[in-house]
């Protein structure tokens, strides 16, 4: 097989594979279904505590938010959402 066919074969299957696992196992990212905060834990390090702590009533736009990791952190710290998936 030609390599450059065979590397956009694997690039498709990896894309499959990155699908499949991403609707089988949407909820496991989300701390509401684990009890874990990483995703808020994470959202505070980059961030940083400051912002964190002063999202209430702020508008935020969050692209790319997939299953919502970060959504429902931000919404919890009562930031106002614009979504673009």
């Amino acid at each position: 097989m030609d390599r450059a066919l065979e590397g956009n074969a694997l690039k498709a299957a990896y894309v499959d594979n990155f699908g499949i696992q991403w609707n089988l196992f949407e909820k496991t990212q989300l701390d509401s279904y684990t009890g874990i905060p990483l995703s808020r834990d994470r959202l505070i390090r980059c961030c940083g505590p400051q912002l964190f702590g002063s999202l209430r009533g702020k508008y935020v736009l969050e692209a790319g938010c997939g299953a919502g990791r970060f959504t429902e952190v931000l919404l919890d710290r009562g930031a106002q959402l614009l979504r673009w998936i």
